[in-house]
């Protein structure tokens, strides 16, 4: 069972984070302190939610955030930062350290809607459809397909590129999963290309691309031939599920305003704030409810490179959290 990680000395908000997590199906873990904390999250049991309280003794609370990040299997957990007052320097420190969202104490209830979001019940439902997945590692076949298998997801695999086209002619996927190497001349960015250039029917199928090489340059490639997002070897059964799941779901979504379009009063209003066209996209996700994985996805954008954006729009804009930034949209469409 996975569970939701308290570290802080409020004992209030500790039992108020636990009855939460009891309520949804998850273990409640609470920690007085930084080491504590660390100690569980160096271990393997799954977290779905880390929740930090500035009053952590020492200011340990961002260090806490820090280290967490620097863990690979923590790398992209959700983490809450919990602030007794509005204060925008402290707020761009956790949010640097690598916080995900920012609460303040009194927030009691916006903060338990963000723990049942983290841990929404739609992440174990199972998916429909197949996918195709293009890898020459006959035991790396076998973990991502019985991966996906638990997802609910029947699985074609090939080994060559032709062998991929060969199967994109005759069947429908949900998804395709790339692994860089493959047998022959054409690498697995060669089947990414060839995808994008496919009729309207399959062009626009989500692909994860898998790589056992963690080079910037091989990243950049691999999103500028289209892919949704990208994975390392070896990578924790968690992420892979997590990633495969969110780029699925994201090219299934419908989006919430305006048809995936944000009113111009709106745009015109983060050009005025000093918002680069980037981040104005990345503002724009955001008010579309999506999370940082899946703007990450959407916009073929490193994950990090998201949360550097955040910070910025953040910062411009002087707002501490993403319910203050759709109360300023909220204002802005009013006003107009």
């Amino acid at each position: 069972m996975n569970s939701i990680l308290f570290a802080g000395p409020d004992a209030s908000l500790g039992s108020l984070i636990a009855g939460e997590a009891a309520n949804i199906g998850l273990r409640p873990t609470v920690c007085a302190n930084e080491q504590e904390s660390m100690t569980i999250l160096t271990g393997t049991d799954g977290i779905a939610l880390l929740v930090v309280s500035s009053q952590l003794a020492d200011g340990s609370a961002l260090a806490l955030i820090r280290s967490t990040r620097m863990l690979p299997q923590r790398a992209t957990v959700p983490i809450a930062f919990i602030m007794d007052n509005r204060d925008l320097g402290v707020a761009q420190g956790a949010l640097r350290a690598g916080a995900t969202e920012i609460f303040l104490r009194s927030d009691d209830a916006p903060l338990l809607s963000f723990v049942r979001e983290c841990a929404s019940p739609a992440e174990s439902e199972l998916l429909t459809g197949r996918v195709l997945l293009a890898e020459d590692c006959d035991i790396q076949s076998m973990i991502v397909s019985d991966l996906c298998k638990s997802l609910g997801l029947a699985v074609d695999r090939c080994s060559t590129v032709e062998e991929g086209l060969s199967f994109l002619q005759r069947n429908e996927y949900q998804a395709i999963i790339i692994d860089v190497v493959l047998l022959g001349m054409q690498s697995g960015l060669s089947l990414l290309r060839h995808v994008r250039q496919l009729d309207t029917t399959h062009c626009n199928i989500p692909v994860l691309v898998v790589s056992g090489f963690d080079d910037r340059a091989r990243r950049i490639e691999a999103f500028r031939c289209g892919a949704d997002d990208f994975l390392t070897k070896p990578f924790f059964s968690e992420e892979f599920v997590w990633r495969l799941r969110r780029i699925i779901q994201s090219s299934e979504e419908v989006s919430q305003f305006s048809g995936g379009e944000l009113t111009r009063p709106a745009v015109t209003e983060w050009q005025q704030r000093g918002l680069s066209g980037r981040e104005s996209e990345v503002c724009d996700q955001i008010l579309l409810g999506r999370s940082d994985k899946e703007i990450a996805s959407e916009l073929g954008i490193a994950f990090w490179t998201v949360r550097t954006h955040v910070r910025g729009i953040f910062t411009k804009l002087g707002l501490i959290n993403r319910r203050e930034l759709m109360a300023r949209y909220r204002s802005v469409l009013n006003n107009a």
